[in-house]
C-alpha cells in the first residue's frame, strides 16, 4: 500500500505551477487520487507561499472555467474533478516580480467510499432521480474489514438517511 502514500503527497502542484497574476497567483494543481472525485469530497487546507498561510477567504478554485469560494466546494456535489483535469487555486494577494517562490498546497480528499464518511449533500430524488444504488466496498485495501458487514452498514446509513426526507 505504499503507492497510496507516495500519490497523495506528489504532483498536487502540476508542472504548469505558479502564475503571477494582476490579483496575486494562479496556481495550477491536479487531483491526487486514483479517480475522479465531486468537489464537494474535496477541500482545500493550506495554501501558502514563500512560508507565509494565506488567509483560506482570499483562494478561490476554479474548474473548467467555474470559480468557487473555498466554503462554496462542500455543496458542489454535481460537479466532478476529472482525475486528468487541472484545477487553478488563484489567490489574491500582493503580486510579486518574477523569480521563483516556494509554494506548498494541501488538499484533504474524503472519498464517498471510505468508512466513516457519512456525508450525503442532498437527496438524489430532489433532483429527479428515479433509479437504483448500488453499494461498492473496496476498503480492502486499507482495511481488514468484512466486505459484506461494510455494504450493510453503508446501505442502512442510506436507508435511515433517505427515511428522513
Amino acid at each position: 500500500m505504499d503507492y497510496i502514500p507516495a500519490m497523495q503527497t506528489s504532483r498536487v502542484i502540476s508542472d504548469n505551477g505558479l502564475r503571477a497574476t494582476p490579483t496575486g497567483f494562479r496556481i495550477d494543481v491536479r487531483l491526487p487520487w486514483y479517480r475522479s472525485l465531486p468537489v464537494s469530497t474535496v477541500e482545500v487546507g493550506e495554501v501558502s507561499i514563500d512560508g507565509r498561510v494565506i488567509d483560506p477567504s482570499k483562494v478561490k478554485f476554479e474548474l473548467e472555467g467555474r470559480s468557487y469560494s473555498l466554503a462554496d466546494m462542500e455543496g458542489q456535489v454535481d460537479k466532478v474533478w476529472f482525475v486528468l483535469d487541472s484545477a487553478y487555486l488563484e489567490v489574491e494577494t500582493t503580486p510579486h516580480d518574477g523569480g521563483e517562490h516556494d509554494v506548498s498546497v494541501t488538499l484533504n480528499l474524503y472519498p464517498p467510499y471510505i468508512r466513516g464518511l457519512e456525508r450525503i449533500s442532498r437527496d438524489p430524488r430532489d433532483g429527479g432521480f428515479k433509479g437504483y444504488m448500488s453499494s461498492e466496498w473496496e476498503g480492502h485495501m486499507y482495511s481488514d474489514a468484512d466486505a459484506f458487514e461494510m455494504i450493510e452498514k453503508h446501505q442502512a446509513m442510506c436507508r435511515r438517511i433517505l427515511a428522513t426526507h
